[in-house]
């Protein structure tokens, strides 16, 4: 018997075109359905069906499934009152330093790649400025009126006393918003990123997340706010000037004596092809390229925009074993929607490494339902650690190579 539906939410954004999108979700029984368009347009609409496990039935992880996308929905900005969409993208002289930092608060990302080409082309020209990439997290400092230091996690959570070892005694102006990775850099020559230890104290409570910081100081860690760009200064929309003017502020703004905030450093002396290198033999994540002469964007609509700077990562390849498969969902529920991926141990033992769903398309996903496994497919990926592969991209498969030729 067919369920009465209930559970429905209808949600608005403002695009950075100036289109309103609109997104509505409800639940039907063990399904939980997903539209979404431009307002008074086509709308695309996918469904997925829920199963039961031992935390709860069907229907009621259904719910569980809907009140979970609508909450990551409004924390993007989405408003539940067509009346209450933005009447722009862009941030201006509305911005209030004394109230908490708002849900559709949206400054620009980096793009994710560029063409090595174009970035050559760009610093023999002066034009950029090279910094190391951090495997951290994103976090914004605020002053109030009065200079009261605020801090917010990228999903605009007040993390304040989370983080209160490294703000307690650092002084700002008034009215300012610094753009940080909160970072830990782990003891030794090689100044690695302890992005476990990062996650640690994010999502711990904020006396235990104290005593993470703390610990990790102890054991002659680098706890620290990078800062990497400056948005406001005393009330004035610094974003909207070049990144070379606003990176000389973040060197005046910020007193690095206290050891807890610092500028993130540029590769000084360093042309494209040395911080390369430099990457390679330290082992680095990547690099982010700056134009020097570029202002940036904060978006009020939830979805930032991409300017300003580029990531530069060096991808890793490998062939790993696929073992099987596990069905997708929405359009690919009934076709393959990741590999179970894992590497030889010993003999005829998988080591597992994880599972890798990016970079299929339709037709991989419908011919590897009948692919013999296990199989060798080759991935990119960014990092590789005993666990698994961070961020495998699926390339192709690799029928001129056994299972037992990947080895661990």
């Amino acid at each position: 018997m067919k369920t009465k539906m209930k559970n429905r939410a209808m949600l608005y954004h403002r695009r950075k075109d100036g289109a309103i999108k609109v997104w509505v979700c409800w639940v039907d029984g063990a399904w939980v359905h997903t539209k979404w368009g431009v307002l008074d347009g086509v709308m695309t609409h996918t469904k997925d069906l829920i199963k039961a496990n031992r935390d709860g039935s069907a229907e009621q992880r259904a719910i569980d499934k809907y009140r979970d996308k609508v909450t990551r929905r409004m924390n993007k900005g989405y408003v539940a009152r067509l009346e209450d969409v933005i009447g722009t993208v862009q941030s201006g002289k509305s911005f209030d330093f004394n109230k908490p930092l708002p849900k559709n608060f949206a400054p620009a990302k980096p793009h994710k790649e560029i063409d090595l080409k174009q970035a050559e082309e760009w610093d023999q020209r002066n034009l950029l400025y090279i910094q190391r990439k951090r495997d951290g997290l994103r976090h914004y400092v605020v002053t109030d009126d009065n200079g009261k230091i605020s801090v917010y996690s990228s999903g605009k959570h007040n993390v304040t006393e989370h983080l209160k070892p490294l703000v307690e005694r650092l002084q700002l102006e008034p009215r300012t918003v610094l753009d940080c990775e909160l970072v830990v850099t782990e003891p030794g020559p090689e100044k690695k990123d302890g992005f476990l230890t990062v996650c640690g104290i994010a999502r711990s409570l904020p006396d235990r997340a104290q005593q993470m910081i703390r610990l990790a100081q102890n054991m002659d860690a680098k706890v620290q706010l990078v800062v990497f760009d400056i948005l406001w200064y005393k009330g004035r929309a610094i974003w909207k000037e070049a990144y070379e003017d606003r990176y000389e502020l973040i060197g005046e703004v910020v007193d690095e004596t206290q050891g807890t905030m610092v500028r993130m450093p540029n590769l000084k002396g360093q042309d494209l092809a040395d911080a390369i290198e430099m990457v390679q033999k330290k082992h680095w994540e990547g690099l982010v390229l700056w134009r020097k002469d570029q202002s940036t964007m904060v978006q009020m609509n939830g979805s930032p925009d991409r300017r300003n700077c580029w990531k530069l990562k060096l991808v890793k390849e490998e062939d790993v074993i696929a073992v099987g498969f596990e069905r997708g969902k929405g359009k690919n529920r009934n076709v393959v929607g990741k590999f179970k991926i894992a590497l030889a141990s010993t003999g005829t033992v998988f080591k597992p490494m994880g599972r890798c769903g990016t970079g299929l398309d339709d037709k991989t996903r419908e011919e590897a339902l009948r692919w013999k496994y296990p199989c060798v497919i080759q991935i990119e990926y960014d990092q590789k650690s005993e666990k698994g592969f961070r961020f495998p991209v699926f390339i192709r498969k690799r029928d001129d190579k056994k299972p037992i030729e990947c080895r661990a």
